[in-house]
């Protein structure tokens, strides 16, 4: 999962996101705006390219605790001919192409990467996000819980397509400029130059490039290089919209917005789903499209370009169904599954058995058998920012809507099932039957752990002057050094939407600083305020480390840029930045992320290769959650690790006797 956080220019406790309000559902949007929707997007800056002495500097900083000192002696002479030769040219070349384009230096290459990428979506790149569960009795059920879901969804996307959506904005003077006078007043500014206007008030909008591809659009794969495919333009202009609806073997395309452009509400959409749930339990398990094809789209992308290409080749009728579900909206799993422990649930929306997913889809909602709810996303297209944006305003959406049973006479939304043909081809069969081994297999070989901690909350943090971020991080370096003895490459995504066509930047949270803590936790001569002064540089560090990177200031992204750029060039990326140093820093052991909303409950991610840890976490007032899936036998250890680092590093604090006075100074550079 992906961090939204304002940038360092509104890092103030009172920065918080522009996010929709409680617009009365009966509009059928989720709110409307006086300010249109990209009416920054023009002026926004340009994500900047780091200086590549900076970038040297930085990387060898952030190597220093993964490898030996005599390895690091080698690269650091590897990267002084680099700065000195080939490395000038590189950057000199990168600037010339940024300049020369619309979007950022990231944005083209960062696309290739995920599309090139043959590896399986689930588990090594779709994450989900699970709602906070309904608690009323009469909205928890299956069919009631889809609707609501639904038909909050669509009123996102009305909101969206008629451009009612308030544009994203990092506020640190709410008061002042989520007045209707000022908002008013940059409604006025010319679109060139609106973003330096809303700046200049405290108020930082964002890139909003990403909500393009949040409806009507898939993933197809192709040979080498999967394509982001959006639906085209509707003959004569209609505004009927449909998506489509899973329940085990069999796909169904629901209209959901009408002739007219509005939904077609949430009774009506209620009804089809009934309809559906009923009609699955009539049916033969080996009728129609046998172990559902979902399962192709869990394969890696190679071998599903060519059972895709032969199911299209098949005949008419399969054909119209992957383009009416490449089409759909979104799409809607109707799980049979009805998981109740944390680990479960977080399985069933991750993954499930596959069979009931299109993990090619934007995004789908997933609602369970007992009315629990995610939304799982493909990755490419975007890195949560406009998802986030979407599951806030859906969960408070359906909350507000009227509890009404449907009329007797009213109608189900209107509702066909789509067939892929009378036989599957025998190619077709054989990739189904790969898909749902392998499947399995890889969801055989995780081990996953929930955290469940009362010891570190973030009411606590705040009070101790420490930021609770950065203390989740710290608790992940000290049990990891603890179980291995070592220091891990670690990743921690922060989203560099602040500038035109951002995407993420990694949060190194692994720097000397980190070690020093490890260090000083493993003395046994150390006292409390040794170990506390420790802590207290380490999350300071990290918090620098934050802020650098959440103004474009990171190391990861530029690096990559450099690299894909030499081997277009040279047919292979500069030694400098290939050698074993290399390898061991992008190699991700530790991969992390967090989000924090009131309508969520968890979420879930994959480990990027056999050796990582995937690491989930939330924090709220009293306490904090991990949920760790890793294919290390070693994962119940590690989550005992965790438990011990953070009582470890309560009870430095509080001996220490701190309080929230103590102030430490960042170290390194």
């Amino acid at each position: 999962m992906f961090r939204l956080r304002a940038p360092a220019a509104s890092g103030r406790s009172a920065a918080r996101r522009w996010l929709s309000g409680g617009f009365p559902p009966a509009h059928g949007y989720v709110q409307r705006t006086s300010v249109p929707t990209y009416h920054f997007q023009d002026s926004l800056p340009r994500l900047p390219i780091p200086r590549l002495a900076e970038t040297i500097e930085r990387y060898l900083y952030f190597a220093r605790p993964l490898v030996p000192q005599a390895q690091l002696d080698a690269t650091r002479e590897l990267l002084a001919r680099f700065g000195a030769s080939e490395g000038p040219a590189l950057q000199a070349e990168l600037v010339r192409r940024d300049k020369a384009t619309y979007s950022s230096y990231i944005c083209a290459p960062w696309f290739d990467m995920y599309l090139k990428d043959r590896r399986p979506l689930p588990l090594n790149s779709n994450p989900h996000l699970a709602f906070v569960d309904d608690d009323s009795a009469e909205r928890s059920g299956q069919a009631e819980r889809g609707a609501r879901l639904i038909d909050a969804s669509v009123a996102f996307y009305r909101t969206l397509r008629d451009l009612e959506l308030e544009p994203d904005v990092f506020h640190t003077k709410p008061r002042l400029t989520e007045s209707v006078w000022w908002q008013a007043f940059v409604a006025l500014l010319p679109r060139t130059v609106s973003f330096y206007g809303a700046a200049a008030f405290g108020a930082y909008p964002l890139d909003m490039s990403q909500y393009a591809n949040l409806f009507e659009s898939t993933r197809v794969p192709m040979p080498g290089r999967d394509e982001l495919r959006k639906a085209p333009e509707r003959l004569g202009g209609s505004l009927k919209r449909s998506i489509v609806v899973q329940r085990g073997a069999r796909f169904f395309d629901v209209v959901v917005v009408g002739d007219d452009g509005r939904s077609v509400g949430t009774a009506a959409i209620e009804l089809a789903l009934r309809q559906i749930l009923e009609s699955d339990c009539r049916a033969s398990r080996t009728d129609g499209a046998a172990a559902g094809l979902g399962l192709l789209t869990s394969l890696p992308r190679d071998e599903w370009a060519v059972a895709r290409a032969a199911l299209e080749a098949s005949g008419g009728e399969a054909a119209a169904s992957l383009r009416t579900i490449d089409e759909a909206l979104f799409a809607v799993a109707l799980d049979e599954a009805a998981p109740s422990a944390l680990v479960d649930v977080n399985n069933v929306f991750l993954h499930g058995d596959g069979s009931n997913r299109w993990f090619d889809k934007s995004f789908q909602l997933v609602v369970t058998a007992n009315g629990k709810a995610a939304v799982s996303f493909e990755h490419s297209w975007g890195d949560g920012v406009a998802v986030l944006r979407y599951f806030n305003a859906v969960w408070a959406y359906a909350r507000r809507l009227p509890t009404l049973k449907p009329p007797r006479r009213l109608a189900p939304a209107p509702t066909r099932e789509l067939s892929f043909g009378a036989a599957l081809p025998a190619g077709v069969r054989a990739a189904l039957d790969s898909a749902r081994k392998r499947l399995r297999a890889h969801i055989g070989a995780m081990h996953v752990e929930v955290v469940e901690s009362g010891v570190i909350g973030s009411a606590w943090a705040k009070h101790n002057g420490l930021s609770p971020d950065g203390l989740m991080q710290m608790a992940l370096q000290l049990a990891y050094h603890r179980l291995h003895g070592t220091t891990a490459s670690t990743y921690e995504s922060a989203s560099t939407a602040a500038f035109k066509h951002g995407r993420t930047e990694t949060i190194r949270a692994a720097t000397p600083e980190s070690v020093a803590l490890a260090a000083a936790f493993a003395d046994p001569h150390a006292g409390a305020a040794v170990r506390a002064s420790a802590l207290r540089k380490a999350v300071a560090t990290h918090a620098r480390v934050t802020r650098d990177c959440l103004m474009g200031k990171g190391v990861d992204r530029h690096i990559f840029a450099l690299r894909a750029l030499g081997t277009e060039l040279h047919g292979a990326p500069p030694a400098a930045l290939s050698d074993a140093t290399y390898d061991t820093f992008s190699t991700i052991i530790l991969s992390t992320s967090t989000l924090a909303s009131e309508a969520l409950a968890d979420g879930g991610f994959g480990p990027v290769n056999a050796r990582c840890y995937a690491a989930g976490y939330g924090i709220r007032a009293d306490g904090c959650r991990y949920v760790l899936r890793s294919e290390r036998a070693d994962v119940p250890t590690f989550a005992r690790c965790i438990l011990d680092a953070q009582r470890d590093m309560r009870e430095a604090i509080e001996a220490a006797g701190a309080g929230g006075t103590h102030r430490a100074r960042a170290g390194g550079g």
